[in-house]
């Protein structure tokens, strides 16, 4: 009788339980690892932001002699927009 109050109140804490017939074993999944977390829902990931990037600025720099890493960090953007767009391949 007592296993059958555990399994009813790991069940109403919203834990998934699988019991295999025949077997002795019980698992127990947390369906939700922090009570919080269920009551708001799944996490959602964020969107990165979206930076509109100056091929002039990218060029001119360029040109000025900058570093690849150095005018995606003044920018804000990546290193590979940025030298997609020094080769012409944005």
């Amino acid at each position: 009788m007592k296993i059958k109050k555990l399994i009813k109140r790991l069940s109403e804490d919203g834990h998934m339980i699988k019991i295999r017939k025949g077997d002795v074993k019980i698992t127990v999944y947390p369906l939700f690892p922090d009570k919080r977390a269920a009551a708001t829902g799944p996490k959602v990931k964020k969107q990165p932001k979206t930076v509109k990037i100056d091929h002039g600025k990218i060029m001119a720099l360029h040109d000025a002699g900058w570093s690849i890493c150095r005018i995606s960090d003044e920018l804000g953007c990546s290193i590979i927009d940025v030298s997609n767009h020094i080769n012409g391949t944005f």
